[in-house]
């Protein structure tokens, strides 16, 4: 085994017209913190051999390309295509930070599983499986591939920005995130893959800029050829009382739309108290309730203003149904 330690850089060539140099190792090779490799067209290779990195790979100018040629790689460290490509036909086991800017590249067979970490692709991140456990996914870019996500969290954009896929998308847990800044296609996070989406896992939402969405407002946060699946728990913002969070899959996507929140009816019944030796009586408040229902199957609760006790005579009470969300209907008692 090797170790390369220290502070400083690599340069595996200055030009992209040339081969660049290789970087061979005849045993397992270990990237110390402090060691950035990058440059034109260069190759970290070992055969059969495989490779930690705890320091940075980075291709940082355009037609620089870095070929990684192990049997296997750990990235503790960074890996960035930051103007350049990266080429990899190694299976990755990140628990660092991967990074491609648009409009770079880490292109290859190979395949990336992220049990930590983090990946962010903003440019196209091509292998033949993206698989996420742990840590991030995040960006504005094109995954050209499978992606499969465990757990972790899934957060598409800097701000509000689609995640594209030109294969299918698997969720089976973690959570999805989502930031909403607008009602516009461009104003919402979304994901949006060519072949079958599968969701599952947990969903959270959040406003951007103060936004308050209208009645009627439809979020297409998942995109696919087709869809199954649902999202549990959802964490959704509060909007107002008159507005509630439908979820629907209608066949190829996962919606979320703002609809009219009816408040429950409230039905109440007069009732006879017999006083105590204080002069005074209370009331269970399901005693007064004559059939109060939520239109649209909502949990509610009751509750009478005043409370009690009452006083001996005839006592008129505000009998209040309300909805979780704060609707409220009231009859007279």
């Amino acid at each position: 085994a090797q170790t390369l330690d220290g502070t400083g850089e690599i340069l595996l060539g200055r030009a992209s017209t040339t081969n660049g140099i290789a970087l061979s190792t005849n045993g397992d090779l270990t990237i110390g913190p402090g060691i950035t490799i990058r440059g034109a067209r260069g190759t970290l290779s070992g055969t059969n051999r495989t490779l930690v990195n705890r320091g940075t790979v980075r291709a940082d100018s355009a037609g620089f390309v870095v070929r990684l040629n192990v049997l296997t790689w750990t990235n503790e460290g960074a890996v960035h295509a930051a103007g350049g490509d990266i080429d990899n036909d190694s299976p990755i086991v990140n628990t660092g930070t991967v990074r491609v800017d648009s409009p770079s590249e880490i292109f290859g067979s190979g395949s990336v599983t992220q049990d930590d970490g983090s990946t962010h692709v903003d440019g196209t991140l091509t292998q033949s499986t993206v698989s996420i456990n742990g840590g991030t996914l995040s960006g504005s870019g094109l995954i050209d591939g499978e992606l499969d996500v465990t757990g972790g969290a899934v957060t598409p954009g800097s701000s509000a920005g689609t995640l594209t896929g030109t294969g299918g998308y698997t969720q089976s847990d973690g959570r999805y995130e989502v930031e909403i800044a607008g009602a516009d296609i461009a104003d919402y996070d979304r994901l949006d893959f060519a072949n079958t989406a599968a969701v599952a896992g947990s969903l959270g939402v959040g406003f951007l800029d103060s936004f308050l969405p209208a009645i009627g407002d439809t979020f297409t946060v998942v995109q696919g050829s087709s869809l199954s699946g649902l999202y549990s728990p959802m964490d959704l913002p509060y909007m107002v009382p008159s507005q509630r969070w439908l979820a629907e899959t209608p066949g190829d996507a996962y919606q979320l739309i703002v609809a009219l929140n009816e408040p429950p009816t409230a039905v109440c019944q007069d009732t006879l108290l017999i006083a105590g030796l204080d002069c005074q009586a209370t009331v269970d408040v399901n005693d007064l309730d004559g059939g109060t229902s939520d239109p649209e199957g909502q949990p509610f609760t009751i509750a009478l203003d005043p409370p009690g006790p009452y006083d001996i005579g005839i006592n008129l009470v505000n009998f209040i149904a309300t909805d979780s969300l704060g609707a409220a209907d009231t009859c007279l008692t």
